[in-house]
């Protein structure tokens, strides 16, 4: 007997007859199902009344949302970079987010039937299964991200303004140019050494 609904096999609380193999390796390990026994059937006529009843429950819930979000506007943006490529793609995961944020609206990832992520930019029209009958739609638009759309460079100085800003900004040439000036100065000033005897034998003075 299943306990869950079981795609291609049945719904919960049918009785089914299945491989043998089946049974004990998918089915039974996955509490999917139980071993029909005597007496099975009023479990399964209970397990199926309440099927029903939460069958009917989400189917109601499901038109709702549906009701509610259907042919709404999506928008969510999508990084194109050089040569209108594109950087990344956008997913269901993206969609199930976008409408939390736009539309408040929670929306199990899975049920965006999405066949394969977007990367064109446009406007998209989005399949959202919410039950088993029903279905919903959602127009998407993908707009460009100019936030990651570009990508800025740094100019570097050229050598001659390199050379400019290091000639007046080193502390080394500085110290250069300063040790010059005072090499310059000590040249040029006269410096008293002592007297000095000529050969008539009067006393001089002699500079350098």
């Amino acid at each position: 007997m299943l306990t869950e609904d079981v795609a291609h096999v049945g719904r919960a609380g049918e009785i089914k007859e299945v491989a043998d193999g089946y049974g004990r390796n998918f089915l039974l390990p996955r509490g999917l199902a139980v071993v029909a026994r005597r007496g099975i059937e009023a479990e399964a006529r209970r397990l199926q009344e309440a099927t029903t009843k939460r069958e009917a429950k989400d189917k109601a819930e499901a038109a709702s949302l549906a009701e509610e979000i259907g042919n709404k506007t999506v928008v969510v943006r999508l990084r194109i970079g050089a040569e209108e490529r594109a950087h990344g793609s956008i997913t269901n995961q993206d969609i199930a987010a976008a409408l939390k944020a736009q539309h408040q609206v929670e929306v199990d990832r899975h049920k965006i039937d999405l066949k394969e992520p977007i990367k064109q930019l446009g406007e998209h029209r989005v399949a959202l299964r919410l039950h088993r009958d029903v279905e919903a739609h959602i127009n998407l638009i993908v707009t460009q991200d100019r936030r990651g759309g570009s990508h800025r460079t740094t100019s570097t100085p050229s050598s001659r303004s390199w050379a400019r800003c290091c000639s007046t900004r080193s502390p080394s040439a500085a110290f250069s140019r300063s040790s010059s000036r005072r090499t310059s100065t000590a040249r040029t000033t006269p410096r008293f050494i002592g007297p000095r005897w000529s050969s008539s034998g009067r006393a001089s003075r002699s500079t350098t």
